[in-house]
């Protein structure tokens, strides 16, 4: 029995070492996040930064969708006159049929 005792008292150790990083840690996290909210006045202020956070990466995403657009379209069009002009240049440039 006394083998017993002494490995379940060095369990024991061991999870409460376990508990105790767990403790400083959840106290580091707390004082890390208390320090980001320290300069709100209400947690409303900060529900309303989030909604404005969503609103300009709405944002964000729209402009970028609208530029990718217009470059793929203007590569078609590119793509288009360059088939166009190419046409045109074999007509004039082309060797002279034997």
């Amino acid at each position: 029995p006394e083998a017993y005792e002494v490995y379940m008292n060095a369990q024991l150790v061991e999870i409460l070492e376990v508990v105790e990083d767990i403790n400083r840690n959840s106290y580091k996290f707390h004082m890390a996040v208390l320090e980001v909210l320290k300069p709100f006045r209400s947690p409303r202020e900060l529900v309303s930064l989030a909604e404005e956070i969503v609103e300009l990466k709405q944002e964000k995403y729209d402009y970028i969708s609208e530029y990718v657009d217009a470059d793929h379209n203007r590569n078609i069009r590119l793509s288009g006159i360059m088939d166009e002009k190419s046409r045109e240049w074999k007509v004039i440039y082309a060797p002279p049929k034997k």
